[in-house]
C-alpha cells in the first residue's frame, strides 16, 4: 500500500511539474511575442516618424510656395499705376499655408504676423488705397471679398489665441 501511495504522490508531483513547466513555457512564449510586439510597433512608430517628418519637411516647402505666390500678388498690386485696372481675379488669396509659413519665421511673433495682415487686409486700408484702380463693376465684389477675407483672417488669429 506504500507503494501505492508513493507511486501516486510521485505521479501527481510529476503532473504538478509538467503543469509548472507548460505554464512557464506559455509565460516565456507569450514574453516573446510581447517582445516582437513591442519591436513591430517601434518600427512602425519609427517609419510613421519619418514620414511625418518627411510630410512636414514638404508641407513647409508647400507653406513657403503659398507664401511665395502672395507676396508676389501684394507686390503686383504695389507697382500698379494708372490706367491700371484691378480687378476680383487679381487678390492676392490669402492662405493658412502662408500664415503657417510666415509664422515660422523667427524674426516674427504670431502678433506681428497677424498686425500686418490686419494692416493690409482692413477694408478700410485697402479700398482707398486701391480705389483708384479698380474696375468700377467690380468695386461692390472686391470690397465684399476683403471684408469676408478680413473677418476670416480674424477668426483665425482668435482661433490660433484659443489653442
Amino acid at each position: 500500500m506504500k507503494k501505492v501511495l508513493q507511486g501516486r504522490e510521485k505521479k501527481k508531483k510529476d503532473e504538478q511539474r509538467k503543469e509548472e513547466e507548460a505554464r512557464r513555457a506559455r509565460i516565456e512564449e507569450g514574453k516573446q511575442q510581447r517582445a516582437q510586439m513591442g519591436e513591430a510597433r517601434r518600427k512602425e512608430e519609427a517609419q510613421r516618424k519619418e514620414a511625418e517628418h518627411h510630410a512636414t519637411g514638404k508641407q513647409r516647402q508647400s507653406d513657403r510656395l503659398c507664401l511665395q505666390e502672395e507676396e508676389a500678388a501684394w507686390s503686383r498690386l504695389g507697382n500698379l499705376h494708372q490706367p491700371a485696372v484691378l480687378n476680383l481675379a487679381d487678390l492676392p488669396k490669402l492662405s493658412t499655408a502662408a500664415i503657417r509659413a510666415r509664422m515660422e519665421d523667427t524674426t516674427n511673433t504670431k502678433k506681428q504676423v497677424f498686425k500686418e495682415l490686419y494692416r493690409r487686409w482692413h477694408p478700410d486700408k485697402f479700398m482707398p488705397k486701391y480705389a483708384a484702380f479698380i474696375a468700377e463693376d467690380e468695386r461692390e465684389a472686391i470690397q465684399e471679398a476683403v471684408t469676408k477675407t478680413f473677418r476670416c483672417l480674424k477668426r483665425y488669429s482668435d482661433k490660433l489665441e484659443e489653442a
